[in-house]
């Protein structure tokens, strides 16, 4: 309870001398059936759209009673689907991977935003949409400063900055008034191309569209043919492992790397340990299986061979 009342998540009532939630804390770590009694229209949704003949691919929302539905959950869980085909270098300090990026900075930028300048008592709550060739993030209400300072930067109020307090305890975020200033820098740097914000005024909604090239390729014809397959002959990897070039998606490659630690692994041992859904798993499995790798026996009772420079 201390820990709470120092973040600002909960604070004692004058009147009864109770410890009570704060409206930030409420929204960062209740659960989603509480956060509708304070906010009535409070509504958390992430949607992929990567097949034109359906609504989404893949989506979830704060409502479904499958997880809290609260800021805090929804932030990592979306940051996780925005950033997993995102390229990473294979880069380690000491004995630690590191893989973040200056676009992976951007990206948990632009979603805190929206996060902690949403009105949440406004209506149609926070969407987040992920395209083959773009990021859409919408929440209700408008800056309370101009788009122009806002870019500018040194200049920040947000709706909500109990919520930005918190997260930056965790590093995540920028300090006040250089958060997007920073992401139009890496965004023109990396895609030569601006951020854009979209205020709809009558509506009290801001948009804000990251473009980029299609996201990671999808499709098979991007993961090299067998006689590519470069030896893995760093010291910081295991003796006799192939690793896929760079070229080919980055989940495929974290894919593979974890069935060559794990040859009994399941498609859900696998989603788990990855962090994305079984689906995402199955899609890059379809890009290893025959040229990198063959599932002997069942899905559930068998494992995987690895084919190695002798096999291909």
């Amino acid at each position: 309870m201390e820990f709470l009342k120092k973040i600002g998540a909960a604070k004692i009532n004058q009147d009864d001398g109770k410890v009570y939630p704060t409206a930030a804390g409420l929204l960062m770590f209740g659960y989603e059936s509480e956060i509708v009694y304070e906010y009535p229209l409070y509504f958390l949704d992430y949607q992929e759209h990567f097949d034109e003949t359906t609504r989404w691919s893949d989506r979830f929302i704060s409502s479904s009673g499958e997880w809290s539905g609260n800021v805090f959950d929804f932030f990592f869980k979306t940051i996780n689907k925005l950033s997993e085909d995102i390229k990473r270098p294979f880069k380690l300090e000491g004995i630690y991977r590191v893989d973040d990026t200056p676009v992976h900075k951007a990206i948990r930028e632009i979603l805190l935003n929206t996060l902690a300048n949403a009105d949440y008592y406004g209506r149609a709550g926070v969407v987040v949409k992920k395209y083959k060739d773009h990021f859409s993030f919408e929440n209700p209400g408008i800056f309370r400063i101009s788009i122009r300072d806002a870019i500018n930067g040194g200049t920040s109020d947000p709706r909500n900055a109990s919520i930005l307090k918190m997260f930056s305890m965790i590093d995540v975020g920028e300090r006040a008034g250089s958060g997007i200033p920073g992401v139009f820098s890496v965004w023109e740097k990396e895609f030569g191309l601006k951020p854009e914000y979209t205020q709809k005024i009558s509506l009290e909604r801001t948009v804000t569209v990251l473009k980029l090239e299609e996201i990671a390729q999808r499709t098979s014809e991007n993961c090299p043919e067998n006689g590519e397959i470069a030896q893995r002959n760093d010291e910081n990897c295991p003796e006799n492992v192939v690793r896929l070039p760079p070229n080919c998606p980055e989940i495929a490659q974290r894919t593979y790397l974890a069935i060559v630690e794990n040859r009994y692994a399941t498609i859900d041992e696998l989603s788990e340990k990855l962090e994305i859904s079984p689906r995402t798993v199955k899609n890059h499995i379809a890009l290893l299986r025959d040229k990198f790798i063959k599932r002997i026996g069942s899905d559930t009772k068998g494992y995987w061979e690895i084919k190695n420079d002798d096999s291909v």
